[in-house]
């Protein structure tokens, strides 16, 4: 099987600034990194410093905010020998204003179920209480991905700087050549003049005798 190598005309493609594919590239993956970096150290970050409650259901609705559909439940909160009444709310909401209440319902009226907060307001990041619990493994999934994204982006850099390498030493040659060549035409268009100088002075001598 032959192998074909990217033209000459193909590697400056990839070489332009800002227009460059492979810039691009590499910005997708420095970006998609840091937000993968972000929300794995918030996940990672909220699995260290959460609290557990026991959270009765008392009432649920459906609040209509920015064209999405957010389940609430007011619920009351147990721990040892108190109570406090709060509320919970999804933090991501929906278009759908169905899959919304089906959300809501899944959480009975007076059922108790644990439910997770961050442990103090001194947090660096707040959250209020969710039914989901932060996930471990799945904070170091995002940290993971996160790190690969950026690999992929160091080697993308590091390709794209040794073909600029390259194309820098394939042309040198060609421009020394084409200056030698120049110099050589010069050299040869002087020598030309000076001979038909030299023979027209010749000519005016003679004519001359």
């Amino acid at each position: 099987m032959l192998t074909s190598f990217p033209s000459s005309r193909t590697k400056q493609h990839l070489l332009k600034d800002q227009n460059s594919c492979i810039i691009i590239l590499i910005g997708i993956c420095c970006f998609l990194g840091c937000l993968l970096l972000y929300f794995g150290s918030q996940e990672l970050y909220k699995f260290k410093t959460l609290i557990i409650r026991h959270c009765q259901v008392k009432t649920f609705d459906v609040k209509h905010e920015r064209q999405s559909y957010f389940p609430r439940w007011n619920i009351t909160i147990i721990y040892k020998n108190e109570t406090i009444d709060d509320f919970l709310r999804e933090s991501v909401g929906t278009r759908s204003e169905r899959w919304a209440w089906t959300t809501a319902r899944k959480y009975k009226i007076n059922e108790t179920y644990l439910c997770y907060h961050s442990r103090n307001e001194t947090s660096i990041i707040q959250w209020g209480w969710q039914w989901n619990q932060p996930i471990e493994l799945k904070a170091y999934a995002f940290l993971l991905f996160a790190v690969i994204f950026f690999i992929i982006a160091i080697v993308l850099l590091i390709w794209r700087q040794y073909f600029k390498t390259k194309l820098n030493n394939t042309q040198q040659p060609r421009q020394l050549s084409t200056l030698l060549a120049n110099e050589e035409q010069q050299l040869v268009s002087s020598l030309q003049e000076s001979s038909r100088s030299t023979y027209n002075k010749s000519i005016k001598r003679q004519s001359k005798f």
